[in-house]
This record gives structure tokens, C-alpha cells and sequence, in this order.
């Protein structure tokens, strides 16, 4: 299969550089932290669940003649090595894994390639391990209306505009069966032309007057306030509590 390699915004043949095979259906392993109690035996599982860093190899051919010419080829790559780049495949090409590009297998600055057609792995740590879409959609709500989030095969958060001349504003996500599971109260007035954009990642809300941004959230959400978290088994929606609009950004994300 065809993989699809950028780095720093540029496709890995223009280096030079061929990918041949990269193993991407592998899920992440779960990560559950574990603490130690004073007077206990052992550790207790913290109950924070996560993923384990995504290790990829790369299989790739550098099609220089030379073993000499090979390697420097691999110089010139070395000087990327701590650049950020996206690793995309033909089957899903629009979906990507944010990686760093760590070292090569056996040697991470200057590997033996003494024999013809030779295959180096290249190792890229993905912190992140989530695919997630590659371009930013959006979904709009108007006058109160809900707004049905599409989601891939793992939770997303994304971040969403809301704008009306109330005084206090509610968000409101449901499931698919129209249920409430969570609301997010805003308190403060917008004039004509502002904008809210509450950042569900960041946990952040700014108030938006042209060019200008103010982080409010200390101001606006309660100190409790607790932002969504878009789960795919929910099959959710998005509402404002009121009778203004909203617009959702997102971008879906895959566990494989």
C-alpha cells in the first residue's frame, strides 16, 4: 500500500525520501496511571485513562545510487528530525497522525547502508496517538435549533461560536434521543457585531469583537463550569438554550 508521508508541509518524495509501508491499523496501547497510598500495599489505578505515544516505524527506500550518496541523504534529513509532520495513508488520505520524527532504526544519526536497494525504518513518536481529520468542518444551529455533531470512532472536542443578545446563554448537549446530558451557562452581554467562541479543548471561552480577543472565561463560565466532551456513543447534539446561533468546528478523530 502507498503511504503518504509530509514533512514540514512537504511531501517526503521531494527529500528524496520513498515510503513503502507503515503499519497504521495497530492501535494505541490504554494507558491507566496508577499512584501509591501511604500504609498500602502496591498502587491503585488513578482512574485517568488514556493512550500510550503511537511508536511508527516507516519503512522506507532511498533511491540513491551510492551508499555514499545514500547518506547523505540521511544528513540532510537528520536536520528534521525534531520537525513536526503528518503521516497520511491512500486508503484514509483524509486523516492524519501528527508525529516527530525521532531516529532511524539501529542508529539514530548514521546508520550502515552499505547494501543496494536498502530499507531504512524511520521511528515517529506520535504523542498524540488519535488519527483526526486533516481539514476543520463546521456545523451551524440557528435560533435555538440542535445541531447534530458528527463524530469518527473516538471522542472529540472542537470548539464553537455562539452569538445572541441575551445576558445569559446556555449550551446544551444532548444524545441522539433528543436527551440532556450536560449544559455550559454563559453570563455576560454581547453587543451587535461580538461573538463568543467557547474552546472545549482548551477550556477556554474568548469574547470576539472584530479583531480583537478577550479570554473571559474567568468572567463568563462559572468556576465549575465543566466544557463537552462529544462522545460518538452518544450520537451527539449540540443546542443553545435560547433562541440564538451557534457554529461548531471540529475535526473527528479515529482510533485506527
Amino acid at each position: 500500500m502507498t503511504t503518504y508521508l509530509w514533512l514540514d508541509e512537504l511531501p517526503a518524495e521531494a527529500r528524496g525520501l520513498r515510503p513503502l509501508t507503515l503499519d497504521h491499523l495497530r492501535a494505541p496501547a490504554r494507558r491507566i496511571p496508577t499512584v501509591g497510598l501511604i500504609g498500602r500495599a502496591g498502587t491503585t489505578p488513578t482512574g485517568a485513562v488514556g493512550w500510550e505515544p503511537r511508536q511508527v516505524p516507516i519503512a522506507c527506500w532511498l533511491p540513491s545510487a551510492t551508499p555514499a550518496a545514500r547518506r547523505l541523504q540521511l544528513d540532510a534529513i537528520a536536520a528534521d528530525l525534531a520537525g513536526t509532520f503528518s503521516v497520511r495513508v491512500n486508503d484514509h488520505p483524509e486523516r492524519e497522525l501528527l508525529g516527530i520524527l525521532t531516529g532511524l532504526a539501529g542508529n539514530p544519526v548514521r546508520p550502515r547502508l552499505t547494501r543496494p536497494n536498502a530499507l531504512p525504518d524511520f521511528l515517529v513518536l506520535c504523542p498524540d496517538p488519535i488519527w483526526r481529520d486533516t481539514v476543520e468542518q463546521q456545523t451551524a444551529a440557528i435560533g435555538g435549533a440542535a445541531a447534530v455533531i458528527p463524530c469518527g470512532s473516538h471522542p472529540h472536542l472542537g470548539r464553537t461560536w455562539v452569538q445572541d443578545a441575551a445576558s445569559s446563554r446556555t449550551l446544551r448537549l444532548l444524545n441522539g434521543r433528543g436527551e440532556l446530558v450536560q449544559t455550559l451557562v454563559l453570563t455576560g452581554t454581547l453587543t451587535a457585531g461580538q461573538y463568543l467562541e467557547v474552546d472545549h479543548e482548551r477550556q477556554t471561552v474568548t469574547l470576539v469583537d472584530g479583531l480583537t480577543r478577550t479570554d473571559v472565561t474567568d468572567t463568563w463560565a462559572s468556576p465549575n463550569a465543566a466544557f463537552f466532551v462529544f462522545d460518538p456513543a452518544d450520537r451527539p447534539r449540540l443546542q443553545h438554550g435560547g433562541t440564538g446561533d451557534l457554529v461548531h468546528f471540529y475535526r473527528r478523530r479515529y482510533l485506527v
